[in-house]
Parts: structure tokens; C-alpha cells; sequence
């Protein structure tokens, strides 16, 4: 097939975004565009990449030689691009539908895998190939029916089933250390019972039509929330008013903290008072900070989120049982 230097001198760097973007920096999409970038920038510059070599300190000089999955900087580029030139994904693809041709009912197939997108191929191929549940057909036009299963609007006479995957031990990492990230998926072909569903191609709908993004609701916050808001005026400031000097007036003492609101009836959470700051055992900067009075003259409650200093926030997930404690916010810690 063609060589990757030979294909780097003939794509634009739109297209190389896009082939590190989806077979290597999958979720970074700015990053796969600096990349692209940079890589057919130094080409222009520097002549034609023609080793390894090259192409891994371009790629890493762009990373600034640091990867926050932990990998060498260049491997996820070098993945993508020999993924691209091999079509490795359409192989995947093309052997799994061949091998279940091949098996008979009841037959197995187990893929290793290496990468999320090899993973993700598999998985790709057995929903394709899944029936609906009973409940689902009852409830359900064919139509849709044959957007979720795709197996309905074809003619196949098997369906696949996915068993748990299979992992390496921690053993074979150490004897093996390229097995770190491999995984073991068994298939299994069972015969199909349901009939075929559709004949007219086009009452299934594409992706793009099937997916919308809904309108954004308004977040109002919660009880504990608007509570605390209102309640810890002396505890608030504006977002630019500085921090006084130590010298000034002491905080009010524990009688004037406020109290935290009951539990709901019913709930699992624990009704705790926060207690009052304090500057013993901390630092001279956190002790300063605790004995600065805040001011509330200019702070309303729904410009609290913005103006909060410091504040004690309750939390209590009342229909789980779980009480969460506080949440200390604090400005420049």
C-alpha cells in the first residue's frame, strides 16, 4: 500500500486532523488539529518525512514531550495514521462478518483486542446483530424497531451474543507487558427468531435525525443551596473586595453562625451545624483569612455564587441516605 510519507505529501490538514482525531487523540479534537498542523508545517519547512525519527520529535514538539494518558507523545499519531493506511477498521470488520458466515449455529468467536477502537468495532458489530426483547416488539413500531436492531431490516438467519470479557492478570502483564491492555471478547452465534420487518429502505432514519439535543433547562440550585446563599451574610463578599488586614474587628462567634436546615422526612441524610471558622492549627494565611470579617452590604442572594469568600455548604442526598458533610469554598486556596 502507499507509504506514509508519501500520503503526508498529499492530504490537506483538514483530513490529517480528522484521521488523528478519530483513530488516535479521540478526545482531544484541538490538539489532533494542532498536530496536523504542525506535522505538514515542519514538512514545508524541512523537505519530506521520510523516518520515524522525524515525525516522533515533530509530533512530541507539539506535545511539549508530555502525554496526560501516559503514553510516549507520538504514539497515539503513529497509531492513527497506520490505522488509516491499513484500514485496519474495515479488516476488523470484514473478518468478523466472514468468520460468522463461516461458524455454525451455536459456534464461537473470540476477537482480541488492543485498542478502545478495535473494542469499539466489536461491540458495533454484536448490536447490529441483537434482537429485540419481547417487551420492546410489543411496544414498538417496526420502524423504529428497525433503527435500534438493525438485524430486523436484513435477511441474516443468526443473531450474535456477547459474553463478559476476558481481561489479563496481573501475572501475564508482568510476563508480557504489551498484554496490559488487551481484552478477550467471546461471541456466540444462536439462530434468529425474528422474521425481517421492513422492505422500504428508506422509513428507517439516518443518525443525524435520531439524535437531538434538547433544550437546556434552568438550573435553579437546590434548598441547601439557596440556604446557604441567604444565610452566611456575614461569611459573603463581592468578588472584588479584597481581604481587610488581620487587625480589624474578630468574626462573629458560634451563636451567630447560621444553623444547617433539617433533613426531609424520611431521608437517610444527618442534620450537622457547621462550625465556626477557625485559625488554630493552620497556616498564617488561612488563620488571616478566618479572622477577616465579610461584609454582606453588597451581595444579594443570586449574586452569592459569584461573591462567596467563604462559605459552608450542606449537603444531605436525603433519598439515598447519605449525608455528604460540608463543602468549604474557599477564594484563592
Amino acid at each position: 500500500g502507499e507509504s506514509a510519507s508519501s500520503w503526508l505529501r498529499s492530504i490537506s490538514a483538514e483530513e490529517l486532523a480528522w484521521v488523528i482525531h478519530s483513530f488516535g487523540e479521540d478526545d482531544d479534537p484541538l490538539l489532533a488539529e494542532r498536530i496536523a498542523e504542525t506535522i505538514l508545517a515542519k514538512q514545508k519547512d524541512l523537505g519530506v518525512i521520510s523516518t520515524t525519527r522525524q515525525l516522533e520529535r515533530i509530533v512530541s514538539d507539539c506535545k511539549g514531550n508530555v502525554d496526560f494518558n501516559g503514553l510516549f507523545p507520538e504514539r497515539l499519531t503513529f497509531q492513527a495514521i497506520r490505522v488509516w493506511l491499513n484500514n485496519e477498521m474495515q479488516q476488523l470488520d470484514s473478518a468478523l462478518h466472514g468468520a460468522f458466515q463461516c461458524l455454525e449455529q451455536g459456534g464461537k468467536c473470540s476477537v482480541i483486542t488492543f485498542k478502545k477502537k478495535e473494542g469499539s468495532a466489536v461491540r458495533a458489530f454484536a448490536r447490529e446483530h441483537e434482537e429485540p426483547s419481547d417487551f420492546l416488539r410489543s411496544r414498538l413500531p417496526d420502524a423504529r424497531l428497525c433503527e435500534l436492531f438493525p438485524l430486523l431490516a436484513t435477511d441474516k438467519d443468526f443473531t450474535v451474543r456477547v459474553f463478559s470479557t476476558i481481561k489479563a492478570s496481573k501475572e501475564e502483564v508482568e510476563r508480557n507487558f504489551r498484554a496490559r491492555s488487551s481484552m478477550v471478547v467471546p461471541l456466540q452465534k444462536e439462530k434468529r427468531s425474528c422474521l425481517r420487518l421492513l422492505d422500504q429502505p428508506g422509513a428507517v432514519r439516518s443518525s443525524a435525525e435520531r439524535f437531538l439535543k434538547p433544550r437546556r433547562p434552568i438550573f435553579i440550585g437546590c434548598e441547601e443551596t439557596r440556604w446557604a446563599a441567604s444565610a452566611s451574610s456575614h461569611e459573603t463578599a463581592t468578588a472584588s473586595t479584597a481581604f481587610p488586614s488581620s487587625s480589624q474587628a474578630a468574626p462573629k462567634q458560634e451563636e451567630d453562625w447560621p444553623a444547617a436546615p433539617a433533613p426531609e422526612p424520611g431521608g437517610g441524610g444527618r442534620s450537622r451545624t457547621p462550625s465556626p471558622p477557625s485559625s488554630r492549627g493552620s497556616s498564617p494565611k488561612a488563620a488571616a483569612r478566618a479572622s477577616t470579617p465579610m461584609e454582606h452590604s453588597q451581595c444579594t442572594a443570586s449574586q452569592a455564587p459569584m461573591a462567596i469568600k467563604r462559605t459552608a455548604i450542606v449537603l444531605h442526598d436525603t433519598d439515598l441516605g447519605i449525608d455528604r458533610g460540608y463543602l468549604s469554598a474557599k477564594q484563592g486556596d
